[in-house]
């Protein structure tokens, strides 16, 4: 009987030490709901680790923060919350000690969207250059403005990359954030969910990986980063010396 007793108590020990290790291991958790009731089943991920929702809509992870951010994959018959009319909060920035808990909730609204329209669009370019904001609202914001009002169900728009454009982004100091502030201010008037592009990485940016990736790295991977990064920098110059002998064509011109 001593024994049973003595053996019962050491597996409720490590029983509760199981338990305790696990919620101290999940660094990242909340809920998802939908006007205050949790939605069940949503894929919750931090790009490395992949949960769903339990049936109150609660979720916990435990996460290497390595990338920096949490998001859910939106279920049919929802749409995600919407910052500025058109930007989706499915997502939400990490702190970077893996050893802090974190709580981010998401709420969702309850769309009937298994009928809808898809703007596939791209390459955007915006770099206030060639008078390129008041064209972008002339033409394509009065476009989408369009589709919106000719369809009594939900239109949605995908950017496939370059939003931005890197060789102008300390040229003519506007990048992305600039970007997001013209789709503010000219009132973007649908839900837009991008993709990152070649020419929506910081130009300066890639020098610093550059040389946090050479540290350490074998002598035939340094040489090529280096050569990538030249060529880069190289192409950045002509494209600047076009731009500038073609003022300097015009003021001749003139």
């Amino acid at each position: 009987m001593t024994k049973r007793y003595f053996v019962a108590r050491i597996m409720l020990a490590l029983t509760l030490c199981w338990l305790t290790a696990t919620s101290a291991a999940q660094n990242v958790s909340g809920r998802i709901t939908c006007e205050g009731k949790g939605i069940a089943g949503v894929t919750v991920s931090d790009g490395y680790v992949v949960t769903q929702t339990d049936e109150n809509g609660n979720y916990n992870i435990n996460s290497g923060k390595k990338n920096g951010y949490v998001f859910y994959t939106l279920p049919r018959g929802y749409e995600p919350q919407v910052k500025d009319g058109f930007n989706p909060m499915f997502w939400a920035k990490l702190n970077t000690d893996v050893s802090a808990k974190e709580q981010h909730d998401f709420s969702l609204n309850k769309v009937d969207n298994d009928r809808y329209s898809l703007v596939i669009s791209a390459d955007y370019h915006l770099a206030n250059r060639n008078n390129d904001d008041a064209q972008f609202k002339a033409t394509f914001l009065k476009r989408m403005q369009q589709l919106k009002a000719a369809y009594h169900y939900p239109v949605y728009n995908t950017i496939l990359g370059d939003l931005s454009w890197d060789v102008y982004w300390y040229a003519n100091n506007y990048n992305l954030k600039d970007f997001v502030n013209t789709m503010k201010t000219c009132k973007f008037p649908l839900i837009t969910f991008p993709v990152i592009g070649n020419h929506d990485n910081n130009p300066k940016g890639l020098i610093r990986i550059s040389k946090l990736q050479c540290r350490g790295a074998p002598l035939c991977v340094r040489i090529t980063i280096l050569i990538i990064s030249a060529k880069y920098i190289m192409w950045c110059l002509t494209i600047l010396y076009i731009r500038t002998k073609k003022a300097k064509v015009r003021i001749r011109k003139v």
